[in-house]
């Protein structure tokens, strides 16, 4: 009997023999950020949703059996949770889950799109898992508002460039550059101390990044004017907030000094 159930636990957690999962929503909103969710209802104004956390992952040793939306640990505990589709990795020692959030509700016109994606059954010795998905536009033109005159598919490529900033580019010289300004500003006169700063800041987001990294979703668009514009109009956005990340520590740091040290 033990041989038999260890077997069969070999089985299940190494080939994940899956019933189909309960559907994952992703609400695409018009400044590119993405919510992992389960969309509940919706009227003509509000869209009711449940939020799913960041993706955490547990390894599969730890496991007893895995069910489409809930895990049974070795300890006895019957976890609830749904699966990161986006980071399933069938030979990957882990498990990769999110657990759900708080009930929360937005206004339509913030939301370009709803897509509902589906997780097929894992078949023994597939090696790859087949995700569908069904995408429900939400977003309309409207001549008559500034913020809606772009086409479906023009308004498309440019969420999908901010999107692509979102999750693809760094800045990682912006919050360097910033912290040893900000240091050296703050080893000058208290008064003129924040103006290095200021001005780093200020030249600093005057420079529009170009299109750099981009994922696999966002090739049919990345010759696409508006995705361009949406790509860079982000990543300025994302320049400008690690200088000002940056700034508050070297600065601090540099007033400091001179406070204790030099004085």
């Amino acid at each position: 009997m033990k041989i038999r159930l260890s077997y069969t636990l070999s089985l299940f957690l190494s080939l994940f023999i899956l019933n189909r999962a309960k559907a994952q929503d992703f609400i695409l909103l018009l400044n590119g950020k993405e919510i992992p969710s389960i969309v509940e209802k919706e009227d003509s104004a509000v869209i009711y949703y449940t939020s799913l956390k960041r993706s955490k992952k547990l390894e599969k040793s730890e496991l007893t059996m895995i069910y489409p939306n809930q895990m049974l640990f070795k300890t006895g505990e019957l976890k609830p949770y749904y699966f990161c589709l986006d980071s399933f990795d069938l030979s990957s020692p882990y498990v990769y889950y999110r657990e759900l959030g708080k009930p929360k509700t937005i206004a339509k016109y913030k939301v370009f799109n709803v897509r509902k994606r589906e997780m097929d059954t894992l078949r023994v010795y597939a090696d790859s898992l087949r995700i569908t998905e069904k995408e429900r536009l939400i977003y309309h033109q409207d001549t008559l508002d500034r913020r809606y005159v772009l086409t479906e598919d023009e308004m498309r490529a440019w969420v999908m460039g901010r999107r692509s900033a979102r999750k693809n580019f760094k800045s990682p010289l912006s919050s360097i550059g910033a912290a040893f300004v900000g240091l050296g500003g703050g080893l000058l006169n208290f008064y003129v101390s924040p103006l290095p700063s200021t001005l780093y800041i200020a030249v600093n987001g005057t420079v529009k990044p170009k299109v750099g990294k981009i994922g696999p979703d966002d090739m049919p668009f990345v010759n696409d004017e508006f995705f361009i514009e949406g790509y860079r109009l982000q990543a300025g956005k994302i320049k400008l907030k690690n200088s000002l990340l940056g700034t508050i520590p070297g600065l601090t740091a540099g007033v400091l000094i001179r406070t204790f040290l030099i004085h």
